[in-house]
């Protein structure tokens, strides 16, 4: 880290903000889902589903009958061995829909749309892949070792079975070794995780949370200039980040910077018809990090938090 003045401290640590925010709210979604079994969100654990069964108004006039929706979730770990993914067959009554995720929010793969939706895919981490078997459709990779599938199940016209849960077609999913009947991979290093506070985000602890959750990501070229530049301020996969360390006019600077973002974010996330996706392929979006950050926020149910 190299002197810095306040007002650089200031315009690095906006930079640094944006570009992890969306990182760290999605770090935010898999401890309390997948690691925390205190969470009211807990699945059970990496591997394991979680349901939620939503209940919506149609939007197409008055008198329509509210849709049951089920929203679905499973974090995977990747990093000792990829996961085989196969979807079934899907009602004709039924939409669906299945993506892909990885830790920086990014859409890695539509697996449950079009021709592919039924063809078995490998879901790996960013390290290659061997002994990938002749019949997988293909490999799909993100840039973190943990991932989360997500799908959405609803009737495409509730009039037909109003307050019925749609069926979700079948789904295999699990490692590559049990579903060939290999012997299981080595287990990969435990994870010490970063203890998910409620309001994280808007405090110090964000610096320390982010650089955490960077070490669980492969970085990209695309990102190395914006790596280097947040780096003045101790921002880097696995680095430490402490407030005590930093001279006083630094600190209230960095936290001024983080100020500045989150204003900004918050302006722009309550816009109506913002149009910022929630979770978009990295060719769509690349270096887009004020794009990404407000979508991370749009969707993440904080605005008012």
């Amino acid at each position: 880290m190299r002197n810095l003045t306040p007002r650089q401290a200031r315009a690095v640590a906006t930079t640094a903000y944006l570009f992890a925010y969306p990182l760290v709210m999605n770090y935010r979604r898999l401890y309390l889902q997948a690691v925390d079994p205190l969470s009211s969100e807990f699945s059970g654990g990496f591997g394991t589903w979680r349901h939620t069964i939503v209940s919506e108004p149609r939007t197409s006039g008055p008198g329509r009958p509210r849709e049951d929706a089920v929203y679905s979730s499973i974090w995977l770990d990747l990093r000792s061995e990829p996961w085989w993914c196969t979807m079934g067959a899907v009602s004709p009554e039924v939409s669906f829909s299945g993506r892909v995720v990885d830790l920086w929010g990014f859409l890695v793969d539509d697996c449950g749309a079009g021709h592919r939706a039924h063809d078995p895919i490998l879901v790996a981490s960013p390290s290659p892949v061997r002994n990938v078997p002749s019949d997988i459709a293909g490999v799909v990779r993100g840039e973190s070792g943990f991932v989360v599938l997500l799908t959405e199940t609803r009737w495409r016209d509730p009039y037909q079975l109003p307050g019925v849960e749609p069926e979700r077609p079948d789904i295999v999913l699990e490692p590559v070794s049990a579903h060939l009947g290999r012997a299981a991979s080595s287990p990969a290093p435990a994870v010490t995780w970063w203890p998910w506070r409620d309001r994280l985000e808007i405090t110090d602890e964000f610096w320390a949370c982010a650089n955490f959750a960077l070490s669980l990501t492969t970085p990209n070229h695309d990102d190395r200039s914006v790596l280097e530049r947040i780096a003045e301020i101790g921002v880097g996969p696995g680095a430490p980040w402490d407030a005590s360390a930093y001279p006083d006019e630094i600190l209230e600077a960095i936290r001024d910077g983080m100020d500045d973002a989150l204003s900004d974010l918050l302006e722009a996330a309550s816009e109506p018809g913002g149009g910022y996706p929630d979770h978009a392929r990295r060719v769509e979006m690349d270096r887009d990090y004020f794009g990404r950050a407000v979508g991370a926020l749009a969707h993440s149910g904080r605005l008012g938090a």
